[in-house]
């Protein structure tokens, strides 16, 4: 049935992206935004994650020609976002802990990096350098001063960033076989 339509898969050659026009702009205008973020708020390359997963999301909510300059999530939801939920990547946020005594702070600080997307109770993704790990609090328990931004190193692992379905790559020369491939 699909060859009767004429219709069927077509491959673009090798070396040539520009054929991917609307897949390219969109990886591209994306790595614009994440690259900004970082470099504006004078962050380390290690928090492309989710750097990523945060224009990501502003992306998803943001009007866009193709839909009458209604966003995807006005699209699928039938309601605009709340703006209000848009925060500034990389900026100090204060977060209510725990279990504290009555003599403890009741509120400790750290870097927001985003929000978890498949919450859909408004829960934050902070980054605490004390504790060199990323935690989950709801909105309503973050007060956020999006005029700091700490400059402060990110784990070296990005598997909290929740990208554990990604292959790490093995670092070094691939070991030849016995017999002579790789």
């Amino acid at each position: 049935a699909v060859k009767a339509k004429h219709a069927g898969m077509e491959y673009a050659p090798p070396k040539r992206h520009e054929y991917n026009g609307v897949a390219e702009r969109a990886i591209r205008t994306l790595s614009e935004k994440t690259t900004t973020m970082l470099v504006l708020d004078e962050m380390s390359p290690r928090y492309w994650p989710w750097a990523v997963s945060h224009a990501t999301s502003q992306m998803r909510r943001s009007g866009h020609k193709a839909f009458d300059y209604k966003s995807p999530y006005e699209m699928i939801h039938g309601e605009k976002p709340n703006a209000h939920e848009f925060k500034t990547f990389g900026c100090l946020v204060y977060f209510r802990k725990d279990d504290t005594s009555n003599l403890e702070p009741r509120y400790d600080n750290g870097i927001y990096i985003g929000n978890e997307e498949e919450s859909t109770f408004g829960t934050a993704l902070i980054y605490v350098p004390e504790r060199r790990s990323v935690i989950r609090r709801h909105i309503i328990d973050c007060k956020f001063d999006e005029s700091n931004f700490p400059k402060v190193d990110p784990p070296r692992d990005t598997a909290t960033a929740n990208l554990s379905h990604v292959k790490k790559r093995k670092k070094g020369k691939a070991k030849k076989s016995r017999r002579g491939g790789i």
